[in-house]
């Protein structure tokens, strides 16, 4: 499912900020994230962490602009 680009098109259509790249998109979601939402794959954890830092980094950028 590409919920993603669904709610990044509606965000844009009422000017809302988006943050422009990356995404993630995972495959296998079964055998990587257990039956509580947690991620159980070290190499999806660590992607997860980096775009979490990026997204924080995004915010204090924009909250900079005001």
């Amino acid at each position: 499912m590409r919920a993603q680009t669904d709610l990044r098109r509606l965000m844009s259509s009422v000017s809302g900020v988006v943050l422009p790249r990356p995404e993630l998109l995972v495959s296998n979601v079964k055998a990587k994230i257990d039956e509580h939402g947690i991620i159980t794959d070290e190499t999806t954890l660590t992607v997860y962490r980096t775009l979490l830092n990026i997204f924080v980094a995004f915010i204090e950028h924009a909250q900079a602009k005001g």
